[in-house]
C-alpha cells in the first residue's frame, strides 16, 4: 500500500523506499513521518534494501537517530503531535550535535501551546554528579567498574566488547569498511551499564555492520530482540538477554570465519569464539 507514493508522488508516482521507511517509524517509534521534502524523498529512494532493514530493526529513538544521520538525515520529533520531520543535515552539522549532545542533558520542554525536545547544559559539573560516575561506555570501551558485575553465563560479554574495535579495524585494513563507517560505529554506545543496555548496543553495533559491510555478510542465526515479537519485558528477563547473546557470540564466529575465507588475516581470534 503506497503511503507518501500516492500522497505526495505526483502523477501517480511511487516511492517504495520513503513507504517501508514510514512503516519502519511507525512501528518501531509509534510516530507519523511528516510530509519530506523532495530533497529528502530523493535520499530515501536511494537507499538500499539493508539501509532499510536497519531501519526496520531500530526499536528505540537512538538507534533510528544514528541510521538517519548515517544517511545525512536530521529528525526533530513533536510529542504533540506525535510526528517525525526529516531534513537535511551537513556532515559539520551532524558533528557539532553530536558533541552538543556528549555534552548535554536532554529533557523534554513542555511550552503554552506545544512541547519539543531540547538540549539544556549542565550549569556545573556537581550538577551532574550521577551522570559523571556512571556515563555510558561505547561497545568498545574502556573496562567496566567491579560494580557492574554481570551473571556468569556472560562471563565473556566484555570481551565481546573489547573485540568490537578490532574486528572494525580489520575491516577497515581490507577495505570492507571506510574510515567514516569506523567513526559512526565507534559511536554506538550503551545507555547505561546494565546487562539489557549492552546487549542493545552490540545488536545495533552488529546491524550497522551488516549494513555497511561491502563484501562479506553473515547470514542471521536464531532471532534477536530487533526482529521477533512480543512484548518488551519478555525480551529483558536474564534468559532471553542470553539467547540474544548466545545469537551474537555465534554471529560474530560466523563473521570471522567469513572473512579469513576470502584470504583475510584476523589476529589473535578468542578460542571461547563458536568456529
Amino acid at each position: 500500500m503506497a503511503l507518501f507514493g500516492g500522497m505526495f508522488g505526483g502523477g501517480g508516482q511511487k516511492h517504495a523506499n520513503l513507504d517501508q521507511l514510514t512503516l519502519a517509524i511507525h512501528n518501531c517509534l509509534n510516530l507519523q513521518l511528516a510530509p519530506p521534502g523532495a530533497d529528502v524523498v530523493a535520499i530515501t529512494e536511494a537507499m538500499t534494501h539493508l539501509d532499510l532493514v536497519g531501519f526496520q530493526n531500530a526499536h528505540n529513538v537512538e538507534g533510528m537517530q544514528e541510521l538517519l544521520r548515517a544517511k545525512s538525515l536530521r529528525a526533530t520529533i513533536d510529542p504533540t503531535a506525535q510526528t517525525l520531520t526529516l531534513s537535511i543535515a551537513t556532515p559539520e552539522e551532524i558533528d557539532r550535535e553530536l558533541k552538543a549532545e556528549h555534552g548535554a542533558v536532554k529533557v523534554l520542554r513542555v511550552g503554552e501551546h506545544h512541547a519539543s525536545a531540547r538540549i539544556i547544559r549542565p550549569l556545573s559539573p556537581a550538577a551532574e554528579p550521577i551522570k559523571a560516575s556512571t556515563a555510558p561506555a561505547s561497545p568498545t570501551s574502556q573496562p567496566l567498574p567491579e560494580t557492574a558485575a554481570v551473571p556468569p553465563a556472560f562471563e565473556h560479554l566484555e570481551a565481546v566488547e573489547r573485540l568490537c574495535p578490532v574486528v572494525i579495524d580489520t575491516f577497515v585494513k581490507y577495505g570492507q569498511l571506510t574510515t567514516a563507517d569506523k567513526e559512526v560505529l565507534k559511536k554506538i554506545k550503551p545507555l547505561d551499564y546494565t546487562l539489557e543496555a549492552r546487549i542493545v548496543a552490540l545488536e545495533r553495533w552488529k546491524t550497522e555492520l551488516m549494513r555497511r559491510s561491502r563484501g562479506i555478510h553473515v547470514q542471521q542465526s536464531g532471532s534477536s530482540s530487533l526482529l521477533s515479537g512480543g512484548s518488551d519485558d519478555s525480551h529483558k528477563t536474564e534468559d532471553a538477554l542470553f539467547r540474544r547473546f548466545d545469537t551474537l557470540i555465534h554471529w560474530l564466529g560466523k563473521l570471522i570465519k567469513a572473512l579469513e575465507h576470502k584470504g583475510f588475516k584476523f589476529q589473535a581470534k578468542p578460542v571461547w569464539l563458536p568456529h
